[in-house]
C-alpha cells in the first residue's frame, strides 16, 4: 500500500505453521492456547504477517513434533511484476 508501486506485488511466505496445522488436523486456537498466545497473533503468523520468535518457533516445532527446519521454508518468495513496472524499474 504505502510507497508500494501498483503491479510490485511480493508475497513472502517465511514459515509453513498453517500447513502443518491443516496437515495434522490441528487448529490455530490449540496452537494459541499451548504457546500462550492470542488466536490473533497465531492467525500472523499462520499468514505470515508476523513471524514468531526463534524460542516460539521451536516450541511450536516441539508441540507439532517437528524439526524446526520444516517449519520454514526457504526461498518460497512469489513476485509478480507486470511489464510496466519491468520496463520503467529498467530505465532507472
Amino acid at each position: 500500500m504505502f510507497g508500494r508501486k501498483p503491479g510490485n506485488d511480493v508475497i513472502r511466505n517465511m514459515n509453513r505453521i498453517k500447513d502443518i496445522l491443516k496437515v495434522q488436523g490441528r487448529t490455530q486456537i490449540w496452537l494459541g492456547k499451548k504457546i500462550n498466545k492470542s488466536y490473533v497473533v497465531v492467525t500472523n503468523y499462520c499468514n505470515n504477517k508476523t513471524q514468531p520468535s526463534l524460542s516460539t518457533l521451536t516450541k511450536i516445532a516441539a508441540l507439532l513434533e517437528v524439526d524446526v527446519r520444516d517449519l520454514l521454508s526457504p526461498g518460497d518468495v512469489e513476485i509478480n511484476l507486470h511489464e510496466d513496472s519491468l520496463s520503467s524499474s529498467s530505465e532507472n
